[in-house]
C-alpha cells in the first residue's frame, strides 16, 4: 500500500501537519504499550520516528518478554490502539499485518479531517545474541555491512560459518564479537546494550 500516495489523497500534502501528529504518537505509544502486563520487553523494544519520511514516520521494534508469544502479543497491541491511540473521528483507516523473517508486522495507517499518521509495529521473539573474543572477517569472509553507531563505536557484519558475526570495535581497535542470527535485526540490539556486553567481555576475560 502506497501510505503517502492516500495521504496525499486525503489533502495531507503539509510535511510539518504529518509531523506534529507523528511526534503526539510516540508520546502515546511509550505510554501505553509497556504497562506492568505488556508483552513487550521494554529495555530491548524501540519506538523510532522519522517524521521526515512521511509515508512512515513511525517505527516500533517490539521485543517479547520470555515466554510471551506473538499471537497474545498482537491481540494486546491491537486491544491498546482501539483503547487509546484509535482516532474516533477517523475517515479512513487500514491495518494489514503480515508475517516477516522473524515476526509478524502489522502497519496502521489513520486519517482524520485534520491529523494522519503512518505506523509500522513489528513484533518478534528476542533473539539470540553470543557475546565472544573480537574476531575479524577472514580474506574469504563475506561482509554484509559496516556502521557506526553510537559514541564513535563501529561495527561490522560479516560472515564466520556457520553463523553471522558482529564486530564491535572503537578507534581502530576491536572490542568484542557478537554471533547472532540476522544482523539488520541484532545492531540496533547490540547498540543499546553496548555497556552490557562490553562489561560481559570484561568479566570473561578474568
Amino acid at each position: 500500500m502506497d501510505h503517502a500516495h492516500i495521504l496525499q489523497e486525503h489533502g495531507f500534502n503539509d510535511p510539518d501537519a504529518i509531523k506534529d501528529t507523528a511526534l503526539a504518537y510516540v508520546y502515546e505509544i511509550n505510554g501505553v504499550m509497556f504497562d506492568d502486563d505488556s508483552p513487550f520487553d521494554l529495555s530491548n523494544s524501540t519506538i523510532s520516528d522519522n517524521v521526515d519520511d512521511s509515508s512512515i514516520p513511525i517505527r516500533c521494534m517490539l521485543y517479547l518478554k520470555e515466554n510471551q508469544n506473538i499471537d497474545d502479543a498482537c491481540r494486546y497491541l491491537m486491544d491498546k490502539w482501539y483503547h487509546y491511540l484509535y482516532q474516533s473521528d477517523a475517515m479512513f483507516e487500514s491495518i494489514q499485518k503480515r508475517v516477516f523473517a522473524v515476526g509478524v508486522e502489522i502497519d496502521i495507517l489513520t486519517i482524520s479531517k485534520t491529523t494522519a499518521c503512518s505506523i509500522e509495529f513489528r513484533i518478534a521473539d528476542m533473539p539470540s545474541i553470543f557475546i565472544s573474543k573480537p574476531s575479524m572477517p577472514g580474506k574469504f569472509d563475506a561482509v554484509y555491512c559496516e556502521v557506526d553507531i553510537r559514541d564513535g563505536y563501529h561495527a561490522i557484519a560479516h560472515d564466520s560459518d556457520p553463523y553471522t558475526a558482529v564486530t564491535i570495535s572503537k578507534q581502530g581497535t576491536s572490542l568484542f564479537t557478537a554471533y547472532v542470527g540476522d544482523h539488520n535485526e541484532s545492531i540496533p540490539l547490540i547498540e543499546k546494550n553496548l555497556e552490557k556486553y562490553l562489561a560481559q567481555i570484561l568479566k570473561d576475560e578474568v
